[in-house]
This record gives structure tokens, C-alpha cells and sequence, in this order.
């Protein structure tokens, strides 16, 4: 996902897909306030770069083949 608006800055993306075959999911450039992971059970890799907010963007529930995981943001001064 790029720039995505289906969820505005003060919401949480949920993604509950217990029964999908999602392996990776890739954030870019996203409002959110957060992205919960709730049940995506073949999920391998997680890649989140450029949040706009200050805490942690991604909250891990159920992934239980999660091996790579990527976080990355440019430090802003607030």
C-alpha cells in the first residue's frame, strides 16, 4: 500500500485475514494512526517505511511465519 486513504490519520488499519494466503505486506507513505496485524497467519515479511507519527506504526497479533520485518523513517524534529 502507497499513500493509501481508505483510513484517515486518526484511525487504525485492522487486518484480520485468518484464512488468506498474504505473505507480504509492504506500507509506504501511510496516515494512519496505526496498522493492527491481528490474524494474517502466512504473513513472511512486514515492510512499513515514511509513518507520520510519533510512536510505533505497526501493533503484531497472529503471525506466526513472520521472519523479516523492516521499519524504517526519517526522524523528524516535532
Amino acid at each position: 500500500m502507497n499513500s493509501c486513504g481508505l483510513v484517515d490519520q486518526h484511525h487504525v488499519l485492522k487486518i484480520d485475514t485468518p484464512c488468506s494466503g498474504i505473505q507480504e505486506l509492504e506500507f509506504m507513505h501511510f496516515h494512519c494512526k496505526r496498522i493492527d496485524l491481528i490474524s494474517v497467519p502466512g504473513l513472511s515479511t512486514a515492510l512499513c517505511h515514511s509513518w507520520r507519527s510519533k510512536n510505533l506504526p505497526v501493533r503484531f497479533g497472529y503471525v506466526p511465519q513472520l521472519r523479516q520485518v523492516s521499519l524504517a523513517c526519517k526522524a523528524k524534529a516535532w
